[in-house]
């Protein structure tokens, strides 16, 4: 059993001027100074043994105990020591150039100060041995293996070398990484117009090294780094920033115009309000003008009616008080004298003008106070409704102001943003990541891809974020090739679809059958859009429609290998005429009409007997719990030891962000007796299964395929150099998730279990197809 870490560490040429920082690994060829360091490194261990000697010899359990606590990969191997040379062995064995810190340790622990003095001597002939120029490093390869792309990092530096040591690259690093430094080594480093730095480091540390980078922009801008891609994960590249910046600031400016010319719509439509406003007034107020003017006069007509009145009541009294001439005449001549004025005034006319002017003057008294009234009650409605247009006028002149304000402010924002902002621009940098799956988008979405002319020359695969057919629906994802592909190479766009393997896939049916929508913009006329159907049918590849349970990873999960589309899609002089702008092309996926056929799960076969080849896992829960992995015995892919060479790295607690959740295995090319025979890169399949013991079907199968699209750079499949020490190629292609946790145990619906009682579990080889000999 072989831990992760201790094989990715496993070389002895490392170079370090602190017990913190990037682990610098020497060629050989480099200078004659590195023999003598190498010497140094042993005769420092031969030193602290000789002076052991001539102590008291220490208790070794207690050394070994306090080595098992610290160093729990050293656990089988302290059990075999029995002396304390055999402990200064262990400890030579996995010390290197730079980090003897267990032999620190043993120093301290026994407080032996003479040794002290050998182990910090030895400390600075290293710090001083690391001011190496950069210069005489260049296109030099630092480690033999070449790194996993997921355990590898790039740095882009726009500096040159002149000036600058293997010191200042590791002072970089630790900067960048933090304590995670220590667990990055370098690879190589190549100068052009700018140097490229090229590191690798364990898999299971890729998050919390991004995590690190992020939180330490400030210093990649204050070295001038270009790019920093950590595995898939671009996390900081100066030109897609600015590019990004210039569109999200374009979007600003084109949303600040629309709210302008919205604003200017809205104080155009105030000022019309306020204009027909102030018309009512003037139509309102002239109007209570004409009513006070009809008021006064009847107010005269009133007041001379009243005159008129009291004129005849004045005279009708004084004809009553009139006194008597003759006041000896008896009554009788008084009687005929009345009745005679009476006759001469005729009594019925002056009653019957006296009521007629009584009457007249009730009717233009009631006249008078109805209208009185009236105009009372439209004298108060019109001050009312002066007051309220006086009001709203106030309102309306109020928001033309603020409107005035804001279009002001716009103006000057807008101006800023075209003239100041594009300057902050080349200032201001920010990260990105390129993993869209954390948060899936359904439909309609848009994918826009960048980089066209890079993509266009170099031809390689393109892999748009993921998005869902439909909520709890199916994951799916594009692959474009720029420069086309098959019937379409050099003259068309390429498009695919690819299912992944998605949230919901046990509750859904396949395979896959339906059609996509695609909608290629035309962003130079905004019309004439290009839309083209992809099907998903009876004629297409089972691998492009069934379930993905192995595939590609890329930035958004696993897709499959195999998609479904149009190798000819557009062709790519209509395509740069109207569909290109700012280097990037924008896809619209507008419809997805998905369904599956047969059944949800996949049904496993039973395994063919007998097996390739079979290995078991025992105290299978133990190397669980201590983060422990297993190496199988190897295997040929062909009989009687012929073909390639393999053994499976398993990790029953998982690697990297499966850690804990699921149990991860992979495959690794070994050196072979006829490798000379043999065609390199490796490319075939193998299928594996985890066996279900309570029945002979329902295994745990997956299939490994190291093929041209899962190992570009021969990482996986190229042949194992003689020098490897281990024998073993250093990165294997298998599957992070291999078999979830839960699934170990008694599942009783299912009737499977993969861990048996005896707490061991059984794994099969049941094919190997080869395609490279």
């Amino acid at each position: 059993m072989t831990e992760y870490g201790e094989i990715f560490c496993r070389d002895d040429l490392i170079l370090n001027d602190c017990d913190r920082g990037l682990k610098i690994k020497f060629p050989l060829q480099l200078t004659s100074q590195f023999r003598s360091m190498r010497l140094q490194f042993g005769d420092t261990f031969v030193k602290v043994e000789s002076i052991l000697q001539t102590i008291p010899q220490p208790t070794i359990d207690n050394i070994k105990k306090s080595l098992r606590f610290s160093y729990n990969t050293l656990r089988p191997q302290l059990d075999l020591c029995k002396d304390m040379n055999d402990i200064l062995e262990l400890m030579s064995d996995n010390s290197s150039l730079d980090d003897i810190s267990m032999l620190e340790f043993l120093v301290n622990k026994l407080n032996i100060e003479e040794a002290k003095l050998v182990v910090q001597k030895y400390k600075e002939v290293i710090e001083e041995f690391s001011k190496t120029e950069l210069s005489k490093c260049l296109h030099e390869r630092f480690s033999y293996a070449s790194p996993l792309q997921c355990e590898s990092v790039t740095i882009v530096v726009d500096r040159k070398t002149d000036d600058l040591t293997l010191d200042d690259v590791r002072r970089l690093s630790a900067n960048l990484f933090d304590e995670l430094s220590p667990n990055v080594r370098l690879n190589v480093v190549r100068d052009d117009n700018s140097f490229t730095i090229t590191c690798s480091f364990p898999l299971i540390l890729s998050e919390q090294l991004i995590r690190a980078a992020l939180n330490n922009i400030d210093v990649l801008k204050e070295n001038k780094v270009k790019r920093l891609t950590i595995g898939y994960c671009t996390v900081y590249e100066e030109s897609k920033i600015m590019k990004e910046e210039a569109e999200s600031l374009k979007e600003r400016l084109d949303t600040k115009n629309k709210m302008l010319n919205v604003s200017m719509a809205e104080n155009n439509r105030f000022k019309k309000i306020a204009a027909e406003t102030s018309q009512l007034l003037q139509k309102k107020v002239s109007h209570l003008t004409e009513r006070e003017k009809e008021n006064e006069k009847l107010t005269e007509i009133n007041k001379l009616l009243e005159e008129k009145l009291a004129l005849f009541q004045s005279e009708k009294e004084k004809d009553e008080k009139q006194p008597l001439t003759v006041e000896c005449r008896s009554n009788k001549e008084l009687k005929e004298q009345i009745f005679k004025e009476n006759n001469e005034n005729t009594k019925d006319e002056q009653r019957t003008e006296v009521e007629k002017i009584l009457a007249e003057k009730e009717e233009l008294q009631a006249q008078f106070d109805s209208y009185k009234r009236t105009m009372m009650a439209e004298n108060e409605k019109l001050q009312t409704d002066l007051a309220n247009a006086r009001k709203e006028a106030e309102k309306i002149v109020t928001k033309m102001e603020e409107l005035t304000y804001n279009i002001e402010i716009m103006k000057n924002e807008a101006m800023m943003t075209e003239n100041d902002q594009i300057t902050q621009l080349k200032l201001t940098r920010v990260p990105t990541l390129h993993d869209d799956w954390r948060e899936p988008h359904t439909l309609p979405v848009e994918v826009l891809m960048t980089s066209f002319a890079s993509h266009h020359k170099s031809n390689g695969y393109w892999y748009s974020p993921s998005f869902y057919s439909h909520k709890k629906g199916y994951k799916l994802c594009l692959r474009v090739r720029a420069n086309g592909e098959s019937e379409g190479s050099g003259t068309h766009l390429s498009i695919h679809i690819h299912l992944m393997r998605g949230d919901h896939d046990d509750t859904l049916k396949w395979p896959v059958r339906g059609k996509v929508k695609l909608v290629l913009l035309n962003r130079k006329r905004d019309e004439n859009h290009f839309v083209e159907e992809i099907e998903f049918n009876d004629g297409s590849n089972p691998e492009a429609t069934g379930r993905v349970i192995n595939g590609i990873q890329i930035s958004s999960g696993t897709a499959a290998f195999v998609g479904q589309g149009r190798a000819a899609f557009i062709p790519q002089d209509l395509l740069f005429q109207d569909y290109m702008k700012d280097d990037s092309i924008r896809i619209r996926i507008t419809s997805v009409d998905l369904s599956g056929q047969g059944n949800s799960i996949p049904i496993s076969v039973a395994t063919s007997w007998p097996p390739i080849f079979e290995f078991r896992i025992n105290n299978f829960s133990a190397l669980q719990k201590s983060n422990g992995s297993y190496v199988s015995d190897y295997f040929y892919t062909h009989k009687k030891n012929n073909g390639y060479r393999f053994v499976f790295m398993v990790y029953p607690n998982g690697v990297g962000a499966n850690k804990g959740k699921n149990v991860s295995i992979f495959a690794h090319l070994t050196k072979g007796e006829n490798d000379d025979q043999l065609k390199f890169p490796f490319r075939g399949e193998i299928t594996l299964q985890a066996v279900n013991c309570h029945a002979n079907h329902d295994h745990a199968e997956k299939v490994i395929r190291i093929n041209e699209l899962t190992d570009p750079k021969e990482t996986y499949g190229g042949r194992v150099a003689w020098y490897n020490v281990t024998g073993q190629a250093l990165n294997g292609y298998g599957f992070p998730e291999f078999l979830r946790d839960e699934q170990l145990k008694y599942n009783e619906k299912n009737n499977t279990q993969y861990l048996n009682e005896n707490d061991s579990m059984l794994f099969r080889v049941t094919n190997v197809r080869v395609m490279s000999i």
